[in-house]
């Protein structure tokens, strides 16, 4: 990741770069919300709703 950060290449090169790291290394780019998040948001009539992150690429 360093490299391609010291190259001059376009935000969007360095983005989809660091989509691909976080794939290779099988991290999330946002964390999951926690069972007490998820307990405000039912209690402030919003929809919970998770799925899985493959999903939302697709």
């Amino acid at each position: 990741m360093n490299a391609v950060k010291a190259t001059d290449i376009s935000s969007q090169v360095e983005e989809s770069v660091k989509t691909l790291v976080r794939k290779i290394q099988g991290t999330r780019s946002t964390a999951k919300k926690t069972e007490t998040q998820k307990a405000d948001m039912t209690a402030e009539g919003k929809e919970v709703k998770e799925i899985s992150t493959l999903q939302d690429v697709l």
